[in-house]
């Protein structure tokens, strides 16, 4: 993969990846902390976190680069094996393979903070520590009416075997509460509706 170039005048990364279009985009991922939800609830009761890496074309498209689960802020060693990379390493992909720094979120005010807190605690994991954009909404309808405008206009691409395919494949059939996967995926397209790139 070829290096990405920032441009600091237009905030637009040009992407020279062969399995992506060539061509610049507007960076933005998004993160739903680890939470406990009706599809992460069992036995073992696994508090998933999902950090998305994506970007904005010319076209208004909407591309999902890469998909990261995690469980912790950073990476978790039992018994001298890596059992979780954890969110830094997904940043860290997100700052080298696409200049994408900011993150949008929609959790609470604690939750955040304490992802912040512990990523501060870490900085020899990270190639640059993320921002957090808080998007707000009062009626998680709005995030579902971002995600499925785009949907709807073909505007959303993302990989049809991943975490994101299948968290809103679930979400469609039974509509009850969103995977984080689902919900990082309707916190990116509120995020992106709310906060549109702006071209001169």
């Amino acid at each position: 993969m070829t290096l990405p170039v920032y441009d600091p005048d237009t905030h637009l990364v040009m992407l020279f990846d062969d399995d992506h279009a060539s061509g610049p985009y507007f960076m933005r991922g998004a993160v739903c902390l680890p939470c406990l939800t009706e599809q992460t609830a069992g036995p073992e009761c696994n508090l998933e976190g999902v950090v998305l890496i994506a970007g904005v074309d010319g076209k208004d498209m909407l591309k999902i680069f890469e998909e990261h689960r995690f469980f912790t802020a950073g990476t978790t060693v039992l018994d001298g094996k890596v059992v979780d990379r954890g969110a830094a390493a997904a940043y860290t992909s997100g700052w080298s393979n696409y200049y994408c720094r900011d993150y949008y979120v929609h959790q609470p005010v604690d939750s955040i903070d304490q992802h912040n807190a512990d990523l501060r605690r870490m900085p020899t994991q990270l190639a640059m520590r993320p921002r957090l954009i808080e998007v707000d909404w009062t009626d998680v309808a709005t995030a579902e009416t971002a995600l499925l405008s785009r949907i709807h206009r073909g505007a959303l691409v993302f990989n049809e075997k991943g975490m994101v395919h299948d968290a809103l494949q679930l979400y469609s059939a039974n509509r009850k509460q969103p995977s984080p996967a689902a919900w990082a995926a309707m916190t990116l397209c509120a995020g992106t509706a709310r906060m549109p790139l702006r071209r001169s």
